[in-house]
């Protein structure tokens, strides 16, 4: 809100000087570039911004598959690989019984043979 005010502001004032730029003494058509130098930085600008576009929006998605490559790391160390450490861990440690899905029986797998296959497959993905 305040910046639309402080546009108004500056909108009215320049309204109330209209023809001069500088009060009484630079008009607008007098401080103006000559019409050459005006076209060839028109044409200029048509030429050149769809170049600068396009090398910004490349530059833009190689960056997003980089920075989507690092959150995916990101993500599966975080859920998937610390978590099997944890597993690992309490699995070797004397009496650590796990309860619960991973351990259903002494038949099932354990949680590092879990572990160990939610890696591979992560591999066989190609996320590592």
């Amino acid at each position: 809100m305040t910046g639309l005010f402080f546009f108004a502001a500056f909108l009215s004032l320049a309204v109330m000087f209209w023809p001069y730029m500088i009060p009484y003494s630079v008009t607008v058509a007098s401080a103006a570039a000559p019409d050459a130098s005006l076209q060839f930085l028109f044409y200029g600008g048509i030429l050149v911004l769809p170049v600068i576009a396009a090398y910004t929006a490349g530059v833009y998605w190689s960056s997003a598959a980089r920075f989507a490559r690092r959150a995916t790391e990101r993500f599966l160390n975080q859920y998937i690989y610390f978590p099997c450490k944890q597993l690992m861990a309490m699995r070797h440690q004397p009496g650590g019984r796990i309860v619960g899905p991973m351990s259903a029986g002494e038949g099932s797998p354990g949680a590092h043979q879990l572990c160990r296959h939610k890696k591979q497959q992560q591999r066989d993905r190609g996320f590592r």
